[in-house]
Formats: C-alpha cells, sequence, structure tokens
C-alpha cells in the first residue's frame, strides 16, 4: 500500500523547468513522472530529491537543467512581479 501512496504523490508534484543560466521559465511537467520519463531519468531517484527539495539541479550529458515544484515557482513568481524580490 506504501507504493500506491508513493506513486500518487510523485504523479501529484508538479515542477516547472527553468533555464539554468537566467532562470527564464522553459517549460512545465505534470508531474515527476513525466519529467523523468522525457529525460529518461530514475525517478525512484528524482523523487528522493525532489521530495526534499524545492528545486534541483541536474546535469545531463549535453544538458544543464533547474527544476522547481510548480507551487514555489508560483510563489516565487508573485514575489518578483509586485516587486517585493
Amino acid at each position: 500500500m506504501a507504493m500506491k501512496h508513493d506513486d500518487d504523490f510523485v504523479r501529484g508534484i508538479r515542477l516547472v523547468q527553468l533555464d539554468y543560466e537566467t532562470g527564464v521559465y522553459i517549460d512545465e511537467y505534470s508531474s515527476v513522472r513525466a519529467f523523468a520519463q522525457d529525460y529518461d531519468i530514475d525517478l525512484k531517484n528524482l523523487y528522493r530529491h525532489i521530495h526534499r527539495e524545492d528545486s534541483l539541479f541536474i546535469r545531463l550529458k549535453k544538458h544543464k537543467l533547474l527544476l522547481m515544484k510548480k507551487s514555489k515557482y508560483v510563489a516565487f513568481k508573485k514575489v518578483i512581479d509586485e516587486g517585493l524580490f
């Protein structure tokens, strides 16, 4: 039963991909699983890291990726847009 709970949690975390150099929005993923499948990354390893952190830096062979939980991205964007940063 714990696996089902973990699977639901993985699907429930929405991710935003940002440019590593500028922090500009690039893409959005409906779940950790969707991102892992797109980049062929081990889901368990990715889940373990994103579960603990609000953002995550990933270095692949040709890419540097910056991921952020969508909930945190929305909060940070609101602060920036309102000029409070």
